[in-house]
Formats: C-alpha cells, sequence, structure tokens
C-alpha cells in the first residue's frame, strides 16, 4: 500500500475524529457513573445551638436539582450553596436533596437542636391604647356637660 498526502490526511482526520469521540463518551460515563455528589460543611451534625436561624452551606458536584426541606436553593458555578432557615425550638431535621441529570437522587440530613434561652428579666408589661371616648347625651344631661 502506498501511502499518499490524501490517504495520510484521510486516515489521520478519521484518527482525530474517534478519538474526540473516545473522549467525549468517557467524560459523559464519568459523570453518570460517579452520580449526585453532596456535601454539607456547615452546620456539623447533631449540634445544640440557642441561634434560632441557621444556613446551611455544602458544596455539590453533577446536580442539575437541589433542595433544602423541599425548598429549592441555588448552587453557584462551584457547586457552592448556602440556605438560610429558621429552627422549632426542640429537635429539628434539616434534609438536603440533590438530584443529576439523569433523575437520580442522593439526600442528606442534619440533625439540630435549638435551645431557646429564657431571660431572668421580667416579662415586658402590655399596655393597650384605647381612643377617647365622646359623652353620649344621656350622660352629658347628668354631669352638665356638654355634648361634643
Amino acid at each position: 500500500m502506498i501511502f499518499t498526502a490524501k490517504s495520510v490526511l484521510r486516515y489521520g482526520t478519521i484518527a482525530i475524529v474517534g478519538c474526540l469521540l473516545l473522549f467525549y463518551v468517557y467524560t459523559q460515563s464519568i459523570t453518570y457513573i460517579r452520580g449526585p455528589q453532596l456535601s454539607i460543611h456547615s452546620p456539623e451534625d447533631g449540634i445544640s445551638t440557642t441561634t434560632q436561624m441557621v444556613t446551611i452551606r455544602g458544596n455539590t458536584r453533577n446536580i442539575s436539582f437541589i433542595t433544602t426541606n423541599g425548598v429549592k436553593t441555588y448552587a453557584d458555578e462551584d457547586g457552592e450553596f448556602e440556605h438560610t432557615l429558621l429552627l422549632n425550638p426542640g429537635y429539628n431535621i434539616i434534609t438536603v436533596n440533590v438530584t443529576d441529570r439523569f433523575n437520580r437522587s442522593l439526600t442528606k440530613s442534619i440533625h439540630l437542636t435549638y435551645i431557646k434561652e429564657h431571660s431572668d428579666s421580667p416579662p415586658i408589661p402590655s399596655f393597650s391604647t384605647t381612643t377617647p371616648r365622646t359623652a353620649t347625651s344621656t350622660e352629658a344631661e347628668t354631669t352638665g356637660g356638654d355634648i361634643e
């Protein structure tokens, strides 16, 4: 077989396109094989806190959707996310769910205890305000006052 410039160019092009195709299939299959990934950085699981508002922070990879306690959360280009929520007094379970483009999901939960602080100071009394009342005609006659 004689190698001409035309045949070398043809076989070289086929080889380059074949290599690019194999590389594309490899990179897409790695994403599929690994599946969605989720890491929650803060707060730590199992802690007790006296702060009612808590911010969940973490990192994701290979995802299309992320929710925190069922509420859609957004991640940036690097996969970093944060979501702030209020804790109920007592034991709380916060669930973060991620789903990839192949509809596979991964769920992680963290358990927090919110301890409501009690103040030693007495409660602040509540005062009600009333609007001034005008005298009725009967009251004005008995007291001798003017009717407004």
